[in-house]
């Protein structure tokens, strides 16, 4: 019996598989859609890596990529040339009304150094999923991270999904989170309990000009969710975004709010006020 568990464990890692982005293709062999569908049909948590050699890194999809349905990471400090800021680019002006970028439907993802932009839904969209992180990432700014490329909806998205990590601990895993049309990042639905969000910053372009969301930069509607930490590296700066700088909501009962700098520069300096409120209890 102990030997046939082994063998089963075995099995289950060794199913595990990377699938490498290599073109800039929309769809089909090499493409970004492509290793989606290849890794959702692979069971175990799969890796998409990143070897485009386009002379340009921009993904531009004519239609929805596929939802993401089984563990995978998408690690665009994978392509060559990379540094310390995403250099792989999903730009859906092409996408089609209301595409999202990335819709995560399951859960222990990881979503690394990408640059998502111009959809005309959400950024990055996590429905009941469970412990995924978007860390490193550009959502709603061009490839440089300075001017408004944002996406229709959310930069970040999450309903009814619980112990997300968007962001982390150190100036690499902190996402850009800038220039969307609605919110920065939204949390809603009764059993979205748990989440972190942790190091970003919402409303600020990478050379320190406000690059607003057009509403708040968070917004909570959901229970037991946490925005910053006690160390440093773990501060939010939400500014300059058109309305407050964090609204919660009336479902956003023991929201934790600690450590951030609300309103101020990069280097907690000067004004880069959000129009309406820092913090809005509603």
């Amino acid at each position: 019996m102990l030997a046939s568990s082994l063998w089963l464990a075995a099995a289950t890692v060794a199913s595990a598989a990377t699938f490498t982005v290599v073109n800039t293709n929309s769809s089909g062999g090499g493409s970004l859609a492509q290793a989606i569908t290849d890794a959702n049909a692979s069971a175990g948590a799969d890796t998409i890596t990143f070897a485009i050699t386009n002379l340009s890194n921009t993904i531009r999809p004519t239609n929805a990529l596929p939802t993401i349905t089984e563990t995978a990471t998408i690690d665009g400090r994978t392509q060559t040339g990379f540094s310390s800021a995403p250099i792989v680019e999903v730009n859906g002006a092409s996408a089609g009304a209301a595409v999202d970028g990335l819709k995560i439907a399951t859960s222990n993802c990881v979503i690394s150094a990408l640059v998502i932009n111009s959809f005309l839904g959400d950024g990055i969209e996590i429905t009941n999923g469970v412990n995924n992180t978007v860390e490193g990432c550009y959502l709603g700014l061009n490839l440089a991270g300075t001017v408004d490329t944002g996406n229709t909806l959310n930069g970040v998205l999450l309903t009814n999904a619980s112990s997300n990590i968007i962001g982390g601990i150190g100036a690499t895993n902190r996402n850009f989170i800038s220039g969307n049309n609605s919110m920065g990042v939204q949390i809603g639905g009764a059993s979205a309990t748990n989440n972190s969000i942790l190091g970003n910053v919402i409303g600020l372009g990478v050379t320190n000009a406000a690059v607003a969301n057009s509403v708040d930069g968070i917004r909570v509607a959901a229970p037991f969710n946490t925005i910053g930490g006690t160390v440093g590296s773990a501060r939010n700066i939400i500014s300059g975004n058109t309305s407050d700088g964090i609204e919660i909501g009336v479902l956003g009962t023991n929201t934790i709010v600690k450590g951030n700098w609300i309103g101020t520069d990069l280097n907690g300096a000067l004004d880069r006020g959000n129009t309406a409120d820092g913090v809005f209890v509603n």
